[in-house]
């Protein structure tokens, strides 16, 4: 990855001397072409996931910090994202069809399974409980588990929501795809989303022995280009994130 440091000294130095440092960028040919997904288009159950959600988000302001309620920013780009997936998927396939030397990079911001962004408000309840019995208040100690454990439930209750990331790959595995995103605590266990993996995913898929690459904008976002280095293989770029 490159690193704002060095590039900070050399044109710090460049000032200094009396010259100018720029930065060229040809975008001749880059063509942006967004899809808009009407929320009417939605299935029912999806909808049904965003109202349900929203309101926990609501209820939830009386109980925890604003800092907590902030992730509902996070939990929307999730739920869009996996809103938009089936059709990015059709649409992603009908380009790898229509041209069998297209590469297609693909950038989303969620990997994660489940519902971890709702997640943190029964978390942090609890902890406002433990606080109280710590204190020896028994009793708003028990009132807040109590509702903690309702959000819990409530939560528990939303539709499963898979990975944004691994459903996208997982579909257009038949074209090959090279997954760039980080395991989290697997990478210091060696299990999947290692460094050295991904790094093997990133060679693969700009050598183009990948067709397909989905990753996350922190992982996948340095070391790309836009251009067909190797002369034959365009590239279409999608990205999902929200």
């Amino acid at each position: 990855r490159s690193s704002a440091g060095p590039m900070a000294t050399l044109a710090a130095q460049l000032h200094v001397d009396g010259r100018t440092l720029k930065r060229l960028q040809n975008m001749k040919g880059l063509r942006i072409n967004p899809v808009r997904v009407e929320r009417n288009a939605l299935s029912r159950e999806m909808r049904d996931y965003f109202e349900k959600g929203n309101q926990i988000f609501e209820d939830a302001k009386e109980h925890v910090p604003s800092y907590v309620l902030q992730n509902k920013i996070n939990w929307v780009r999730k739920a869009w994202e996996l809103a938009k997936t089936p059709h990015g998927i059709e649409h992603v396939k009908a380009r790898l069809d229509a041209d069998s030397n297209a590469q297609v990079p693909i950038f989303v911001a969620t990997k994660e399974d489940g519902h971890g962004h709702l997640g943190a408000i029964p978390a942090v309840i609890l902890k406002r409980a433990a606080g109280a019995a710590k204190k020896g208040d028994e009793a708003e100690a028990q009132r807040l588990t109590r509702v903690a454990e309702g959000f819990r439930k409530r939560i528990d209750a939303l539709p499963k929501q898979p990975s944004v990331a691994k459903t996208i790959a997982n579909a257009l595995e038949p074209y090959g795809v090279a997954r760039i995103w980080g395991g989290g605590e697997s990478q210091k266990e060696g299990g999947p989303g290692t460094q050295a993996q991904i790094a093997q995913a990133h060679k693969l898929f700009q050598e183009g022995k990948r067709r397909v690459s989905v990753g996350t904008m922190d992982m996948a976002g340095t070391g790309w280009g836009f251009h067909d280095t190797l002369g034959e293989r365009p590239r279409h770029q999608y990205v999902v994130s929200t």
